[in-house]
C-alpha cells in the first residue's frame, strides 16, 4: 500500500468488489478526512467484523455515527501483579514469552473494569481468554470477500462469519499488548537507549520504592521512546475504516457517498518526506518535541483522530506508559540465550493488526529488591 502511494499519490481510489475505497497516505490528506471533514467521514462501513466482533455494530468502535482515580489504581495493581509474576518466573532462570505476559496485563485491566475480576497468571481460564483475543485479531486481519461483494454474504464462502459467531470477544486489549511487545523488543535491540531510560527512572524514582503514576509526567525520555514506538509500530496500521454518508469535496477530489476511506497510519509514520531515516529507532527526535499521539499531530496517528478516535486512548496510554516504565525500572532485559541482538526477528505480521511475526522471548534480571513491587500487588 505504501509503494502504491509513492506511485499514485497520497489519495488513491480503489474499486474492491462492488465498493468504492479511498486510501489516505500522508498527513495533509489525513487532516482533510479526520479534521476538516471529520463529521462527514464519522461513520463506519458495514462489515462482518462489525456485525460479530462489534456486537451488531453496537460498540463504540463499529457503531455508525449519529443517534480517574479508581481506573489508575487498577492499572497500578495489575502492573504490580505483572512485575511479581515476572520475578517469580525469573527465579527459574527461563526465557519468558512476553506476548502472553503483556496480554495478561491488558486483559486483566479490561476484565476488572467490565467484570470486576482478574484472571490468574497463565491459568487455563486466562489462557482461553487470551486465545480468544488473539484469534479475533487474526480473523480481523483476513480479507473478507463477502464485505466487498454483498451478494456472497449468505454463503460465508471463507467461513469467517462462522468463526466470529464462535468467538465474540473484542476490546482494546490486543493493541496495547502489541505496543508493549514492540517497545520492549526495540529496547532490547538498543541497550544504550534502555540504559538511558533506566537512568532517568533511577533519577526520578530511585531504587528503593516503586514507580508511581505521579512520576510519569517527569519521564520525558520514556515518553519519547513510546512516541517513537507508536510511529514505527502502529498496532492498527490501516486504522479502522471510515465512511461518508454523502458526497464530500476534498481539495480537488470529489468523494462519492458511501465510500470506504482508509487512513494508512503506517505509511504516514514512515513518510521519508517528513521523517529522516524513517526506519531508525531514535527517541531523541521526540525528546524536545511537542508531538502528541492523541490525534492532534497528523504525522503520528496510532489512535486515529476526530470524532471516531480510539475511545480507549487514555486507558491505553496509561497502561503502556506505566507498564513499560515499571518493567524497565524493575528489570534489565536481554534476548533469549543464543540470540544475538543483530539476529532478533523484527518482521511484522501483515493484517489489520501488526504484531511481531515472531513473539518476543526475553530474559529478565532484577535490578531492585523483590519486595519493592510486592507491596503494591
Amino acid at each position: 500500500m505504501e509503494e502504491l502511494a509513492k506511485k499514485y499519490g497520497p489519495i488513491m481510489y480503489l474499486r474492491l468488489g462492488y465498493l468504492n475505497h479511498i486510501v489516505i497516505s500522508n498527513a495533509e490528506m489525513a487532516v482533510q478526512v479526520l479534521k476538516t471533514h471529520d463529521a462527514d467521514f464519522a461513520s463506519r462501513p458495514l462489515s462482518i467484523m462489525g456485525k460479530y466482533g462489534g456486537f451488531e455494530y453496537s460498540d463504540v468502535v463499529f457503531a455508525p455515527y449519529g443517534d480517574n482515580w479508581r481506573l489508575l489504581r487498577k492499572i497500578c495493581e495489575e502492573v504490580a501483579h505483572m512485575v511479581e509474576n515476572i520475578a517469580k518466573h525469573n527465579q527459574e532462570g527461563k526465557p519468558m514469552k512476553m506476548r502472553r505476559i503483556f496480554h495478561e496485563l491488558t486483559n486483566n485491566n479490561i476484565c476488572r473494569m467490565l467484570f470486576g475480576k482478574y484472571y490468574c497468571f497463565l491459568g487455563k481460564e486466562f489462557d482461553d481468554l487470551v486465545d480468544c483475543v488473539i484469534e479475533l485479531g487474526e480473523i480481523a486481519s483476513k480479507f473478507n470477500i463477502s464485505d466487498l461483494i454483498p451478494i456472497l454474504k449468505p454463503f460465508d464462502v471463507q467461513g469467517i462469519e462462522k468463526q466470529l459467531k464462535h468467538d465474540m470477544i473484542g476490546g482494546g486489549t490486543d493493541s496495547s499488548a502489541i505496543t508493549m511487545e514492540w517497545a520492549l523488543t526495540e529496547l532490547i535491540c538498543h541497550p544504550k537507549i534502555m540504559k538511558r531510560a533506566q537512568e532517568e527512572l533511577d533519577t526520578i524514582v530511585g531504587k528503593t520504592r516503586p514507580l508511581l503514576m505521579s512520576n510519569l509526567p517527569n519521564l520525558p525520555y520514556l515518553h519519547a521512546i513510546i512516541k517513537k514506538n507508536f510511529r514505527l509500530h502502529p498496532p492498527l496500521p490501516l486504522g479502522v475504516p471510515h465512511l461518508n454518508a454523502k458526497d464530500v469535496q476534498i481539495l480537488n477530489y470529489k468523494i462519492p457517498a458511501n465510500t470506504t476511506v482508509i487512513v494508512n497510519i503506517w505509511a504516514i509514520g514512515h513518510d521519508s518526506k517528513v521523517w529522516k531515516k524513517p526506519l531508525e529507532f531514535d527517541p531523541d527526535r521526540f525528546s524536545n518535541s511537542d508531538t502528541k499521539v492523541g490525534g492532534s499531530c497528523y504525522n503520528v496517528l496510532p489512535f486515529g483522530s476526530g470524532r471516531r478516535q480510539c475511545p480507549g486512548l487514555d486507558l491505553a496510554q496509561h497502561m503502556v506508559q506505566y507498564g513499560l516504565a515499571t518493567i524497565l525500572h524493575a528489570f534489565d532485559w536481554f534476548p533469549q540465550p543464543g540470540i544475538k541482538l543483530e539476529d532478533m526477528n523484527m518482521m511484522e505480521t501483515l493484517g489489520a493488526l501488526c504484531p511481531k511475526a515472531e513473539p518476543l522471548v526475553a530474559i529478565a534480571k532484577p535490578r531492585l529488591s523483590s519486595q519493592i513491587y510486592k507491596q503494591c500487588a
